[in-house]
């Protein structure tokens, strides 16, 4: 996410390699199907993960999930 950019998502990824979510930007946690216990990102079963310079916002729940997840970097992360 660029500097400054907004975005109103919910993020999963499932048995994958080599992903990263920042660059700056902010992650509006969002409802699917207008549950009240959602997760901004959940990474499931992935390797070589990482989460840096990212501003998550609106948590009903976890805003960050990591399940049987390996090689895992979070770095300046801010959730409000």
């Amino acid at each position: 996410l660029e500097p400054g950019a907004v975005v109103a998502a919910t993020v999963y990824a499932g048995s994958c390699e080599n992903v990263h979510i920042g660059g700056g930007g902010t992650l509006r946690a969002r409802s699917d199907r207008g549950s009240e216990q959602y997760r901004a990102v959940i990474f499931d079963g992935c390797n070589n993960v990482s989460v840096s310079d990212l501003t998550m916002t609106h948590p009903k729940s976890w805003m960050l999930v990591f399940g049987n997840c390996s090689d895992v970097r979070v770095d300046n992360l801010h959730q409000i």
